[in-house]
């Protein structure tokens, strides 16, 4: 993932996307850390999707998440997976479509639009019948 991201970056198609990462030890003694991402994307008020992915000195693991809801379970990915994933050259957006084609197809597709806000119709004027008479 290219480190260069903002914390949150809108992209053309209006989806907000971010970049959370936090490093924490476990054992001061030994050096043992871990490190986790949380990539969010925003593509309307109601639909937000979140991957967690933990790299530690003991595991690896990836979480998938629709409207907080847990979408995949606790993920362990391959090496060849995990490559892909961390890749130096893939921008949030491509990370999340790599995330839907390979761990979960229930992600939204890369140029998901948010969904235009329903529009009221006009009421049709009803005929005054004392007119017509």
């Amino acid at each position: 993932m290219k480190s260069s991201f903002e914390s949150k970056e809108t992209m053309p198609n209006g989806a907000i996307y971010s970049c959370n990462i936090s490093k924490g030890y476990y054992s001061h003694v030994l050096g043992q850390h871990e490190k986790t991402y949380w990539l969010e994307r925003e593509i309307s008020k109601y639909n937000k999707e979140s991957v967690l992915i933990c790299l530690s000195d003991r595991s690896v693991f990836i979480s998938i998440y629709i409207n907080k809801q847990d979408a995949t379970g606790i993920i362990h990915p391959t090496d060849k997976q995990l490559l892909g994933l961390l890749d130096t050259n893939l921008s949030l957006e491509e990370t999340f479509e790599y995330c839907r084609k390979t761990f979960c197809p229930d992600l939204s597709g890369i140029g998901t639009k948010p969904k235009a806000e329903k529009k009221q119709r006009a009421a049709v004027a009803q005929p005054d019948l004392f007119e017509m008479a």
